[in-house]
């Protein structure tokens, strides 16, 4: 299966992506200041658009309403975020089936994939693999990483997720065929702020990152540059 091919290529990451994520819980408060930061910026465009927006009487006001919709949507992105990586997340654990809960995210997220033509193939059948978690966290934690995976993907690409289980592990592997990562940006996933997109706050890989190491599992990543990232996550069940 993919996954067979795929462990050992993720293993060197393994040891800097827990001790990166076991160090930000004391830099908390640079953390507040950067959020705060990042926030007062589309703050003060939402204000400016506001303005021309109240002497606006032509079709153009529609433009300006779809512009502060999208910063608006921004700062409810950071917001949240910010919310995931400094409150303490505590569990509602049950045993769920994450077959089930996995295939409920590729049909979450479709919709997305169609838009630009990308397929996401789920290379498993559906029998039921049970583990105890928070349905919420872990969803949370694979939405974030296959919708990363869409958003890095060119158009007409493809997004694979396998699942296994070994030695009362499940493994959950995530790839694309996106340009991948260089060396450099790869070892910089998960630190607060570093993000390769225009508009993102590198915030969603952090919380992923902590939502699944508070399950007792790992998650670590694979990548080259001008292949796509592989994501390789852990659960104990």
């Amino acid at each position: 299966m993919l996954i067979e091919q795929n462990l050992d290529s993720h293993k060197h990451l393994r040891d800097k992506k827990e001790t990166t994520e076991s160090d930000k819980i004391p830099f908390i408060g640079e953390l507040s200041t950067s959020v705060i930061h990042e926030i007062r910026n589309p703050l003060t465009t939402l204000k400016g658009f506001m303005s021309l927006l109240e002497t606006e009487t032509t079709n153009k006001g529609k433009e300006y309403v779809g512009i502060m919709r999208s910063e608006i949507e921004r700062i409810e992105k950071m917001a949240n975020d910010y919310l995931h990586c400094s409150k303490p997340q505590t569990h509602q654990v049950q045993q769920q089936n994450i077959v089930a809960l996995i295939q409920s995210v590729v049909f979450l997220l479709e919709p997305s994939a169609q838009n630009k033509q990308i397929s996401i193939h789920s290379n498993f059948n559906d029998q039921p693999i049970h583990i105890k978690c928070d349905e919420v966290q872990i969803k949370q934690a694979i939405i974030n990483i296959i919708k990363n995976a869409i958003e890095a993907t060119p158009n007409h690409g493809e997004i694979i997720v396998d699942i296994k289980q070994k030695d009362h592990t499940v493994l959950i592997l995530i790839n694309d065929n996106g340009s991948g990562m260089s060396q450099e940006h790869l070892n910089q996933l998960g630190i607060s702020f570093f993000t390769t997109k225009e508009t993102g706050t590198g915030l969603g890989l952090m919380v992923t990152y902590n939502l699944i190491k508070n399950h007792g599992g790992q998650i670590d990543v694979s990548s080259k540059k001008g292949e796509g990232p592989s994501f390789l996550i852990q659960l104990p069940y």
